[in-house]
């Protein structure tokens, strides 16, 4: 689990191979973030096509937002699966991937716009 790594990789006294394990066990979870047990499910507005896959446990400790949305006895926790707002859709992968920690590349500035929308700047 996410927190047992958390606790194996925060007990060496190396404080720079503490950030480099950290960012593998990030990107291993982001590879394998639609098996994991606690998936959420980001779900396109219109033809109810999955966008997107993250952990819950990344989703509440990164979004505020997300983690009301899933601990709370609404739909979207019950179900896990969280609808988009049609103007989220095409910036979600990037928002996962922040999420996640990784490597966003902006392309113009109206998708930065978005994405910042989309994250709650």
């Amino acid at each position: 689990s996410l927190k047992a790594h958390v606790v194996h990789v925060a007990m060496p006294s190396f404080r720079g191979q503490v950030t480099a394990d950290l960012n593998e066990i990030f990107k291993g979870l982001f590879e394998e973030r639609a098996a994991c047990k606690d998936a959420v499910r980001f779900i396109g507005p219109v033809d109810d096509s999955i966008v997107e896959c993250a952990s819950g446990l990344v989703c509440d400790v990164h979004s505020p937002v997300l983690k009301t949305m899933l601990e709370s006895g609404l739909q979207e926790g019950n179900s896990r699966e969280i609808r988009l707002h049609p103007d989220f859709v095409t910036v979600w992968p990037d928002v996962v991937r922040f999420l996640y920690g990784l490597e966003v590349e902006l392309r113009n500035f109206c998708r930065c716009v978005v994405l910042l929308r989309a994250i709650g700047c």
